[in-house]
């Protein structure tokens, strides 16, 4: 066994905030290589980083919703009336598969 995983080793914090807000994760999606220089581009002459320009057209740069927003947001929709197969296929039939 791993000395950093024997129980004797591991903390409980319960004093320490769990907080999702601050937390950022990577979206990773292919482009085509034209796409992505005209991206750069772009960004470039805005004097901005690819990233900060895609989340702004994605309409991420502002600061953002609040989770009670974004909840309600996910509730005005209603449930999600996709089928799964579907969805499936249709991935499969974009990618040539």
């Amino acid at each position: 066994m791993f000395s950093c995983m024997r129980t004797s080793h591991l903390r409980e914090e319960p004093s320490t905030r769990f907080n999702v807000e601050e937390m950022s994760r990577k979206i990773e999606i292919e482009v085509p290589e034209e796409f992505h220089r005209l991206l750069e581009t772009v960004a470039a002459q805005q004097g901005i980083s690819l990233s900060d320009l895609v989340k702004r057209e994605l309409g991420l740069a502002k600061k953002g919703l609040s989770f009670e927003e974004l909840d309600a947001r996910v509730q005005a929709r209603g449930p999600w009336e996709g089928s799964t197969d579907n969805t499936v296929r249709y991935i499969r039939e974009s990618r040539g598969d």
